[in-house]
């Protein structure tokens, strides 16, 4: 019973997501650049949401 459980312990746990939750006061939809704001740039949101799934 003890080499099962000590065999348990050396399974590694299943990955999990990383959940990255963003919450802004006071921006639209098209304020960001990955949106096609023409003038805003935003080069580290626009890379991490090419890289990422978006919630519609």
């Amino acid at each position: 019973m003890l080499a099962a459980c000590l065999a348990l312990a050396l399974i590694p746990p299943p990955a999990t997501p990383n959940v990255l939750l963003i919450v802004l006061d006071d921006a639209g939809y098209g304020d960001f650049g990955f949106t096609g704001h023409p003038t805003i740039r935003t080069p580290h949101l626009d890379r991490l949401a090419t890289q990422s799934v978006r919630s519609p």
